[in-house]
């Protein structure tokens, strides 16, 4: 009797840990991963942008919104999930009306040809018009718009013309693409109330509170990659307080950030009433392919800025 009652604990136990054992290989191939939806500026409206998951199982995306644009893709896939991932939010602007096109015989791509005269408020450009990829903004196009207040262009954009939004004397904030490389002649002259300008990758991450703390400030930030700005691109914008320029500019035009205005009888007067500074990012002189009058009447110019990236944004 004693010898069956040990048989039977030697089996018993046995049995658990082969139970155990299995138990283990079960659960270590159902391995789970955490995945994080990044909403780029976007709005949670349900769901958790957190999860989870269990290996080979798929996330569960979250319900998100954001104003003046439309949801266009995550940046990667959410099934099938067999590591940790960052999803991101992919954003496209819904592009204001009142925005004509080039008629391009090349099916992939088209520019911004003009505007209507009503055009106003808040202008959003997006980076596709009938699935053509808008790659730049045609000279004039905006020219003497008043009612536009702020502008928002999406990545793709390579290039502003000559006097494209000169004269739009109400625009506040202009959000530059990341992709441009040129700004064209007299570009924004005479914007006098502009006083913001940044570029679509500040803008990820940034909360609501980042972007109303930045806008009360008064500085142009210009992006990395941008190459070549022209004769008196941003002349008469006497709103500045603080200007960034990235090293990445190989072309810098006369007067380019001029505030003398001119009068009736051509004189010149000083409009500006603020001490501005203009900040050089890396570069400890002026390259030679830029103007000797590139800064024309600002006194305060600081070479060789932000050899560390975080002191630019710190400045802000």
């Amino acid at each position: 009797m004693k010898k069956k009652l040990k048989l039977i604990i030697i089996l018993s136990v046995e049995f658990i840990v082969i139970l155990a054992i299995l138990l283990l290989i079960f659960l270590a191939g159902k391995k789970s991963y955490t995945v994080r939806f990044e909403l780029n500026g976007g709005t949670l409206i349900s769901g958790n942008v957190e999860q989870r998951v269990t290996r080979g199982k798929d996330a569960s995306p979250p319900t998100v919104t954001r104003d003046g644009c439309y949801f266009l893709k995550w940046s990667t896939s959410y099934k099938e999930i067999t590591k940790d991932l960052v999803i991101e939010a992919v954003w496209e602007y819904e592009t204001t009306e009142g925005i004509t096109y080039t008629n391009s015989s090349n099916s992939n791509y088209c520019e911004i040809s003009g505007s209507y005269p009503e055009i106003g408020g808040t202008v959003y450009i997006g980076a596709y018009q009938a699935n053509k990829k808008v790659l730049g903004i045609q000279n004039g196009a905006f020219e003497n718009r008043t009612r536009i207040t702020g502008v928002y262009l999406l990545d793709g954009i390579l290039s502003i013309g000559d006097n494209a939004f000169a004269g739009c004397t109400n625009l506040e904030t202009i959000v530059l693409p990341s992709t441009i490389i040129h700004i064209g002649e007299n570009a924004f002259k005479d914007c006098v109330n502009l006083k913001n300008v940044l570029y679509t990758d500040m803008l990820e991450g940034m909360t609501k509170e980042d972007m109303a703390d930045y806008f009360e400030k008064s500085a142009a930030v210009l992006p990395d990659g941008l190459e070549r700005i022209e004769d008196n691109a941003f002349g008469g914008c006497t709103s500045f307080e603080k200007i960034f320029i990235p090293e990445t500019v190989v072309m810098m035009g006369s007067n380019v950030f001029d505030v003398i205005e001119n009068t009736d009888g051509g004189e010149g007067d000083q409009t500006d009433e603020k001490q501005r500074t203009i900040y050089v990012y890396t570069l400890t002189e002026p390259p030679i392919t830029w103007q000797e009058d590139w800064y024309a009447d600002v006194e305060n110019v600081v070479w060789g800025y932000g050899e560390d990236k975080e002191e630019k944004k710190d400045e802000n």
